[in-house]
């Protein structure tokens, strides 16, 4: 069953930063420039942060994922502009 998570990350190097930019969008749906909403299997969420893993530099990048719940995806707001992801389209990874 998929899960909607929440992934945003702080990169220093540019040249990393794209990188990670172009694997998230193979996984979900930009929101902020470096924040995706993702729906993902518990097995798509392990092959995201194992990628990631290949990309960053743990002494100077984060990446962090949070889940939603169900109730807490449902109540999402946003104020300004963008639009909230309601089902995001099918991503292969």
């Amino acid at each position: 069953m998929n899960a909607r998570y929440v992934i945003c990350y702080d990169i220093a190097s540019p040249r990393r930063l794209r990188r990670v930019a172009r694997l998230m969008l193979t996984f979900g749906v930009r929101v902020q420039k470096s924040v995706f909403e993702c729906e993902l299997s518990s097995r798509e969420r392990a092959e995201l942060e194992r990628k990631a893993r290949e990309l960053l530099d743990p002494h100077h990048d984060s990446l962090r994922v949070y889940r939603l719940c169900p109730r807490c995806t449902r109540t999402r707001h946003l104020v300004g502009t963008g639009e909230i992801p309601q089902t995001p389209a099918s991503f292969i990874a």
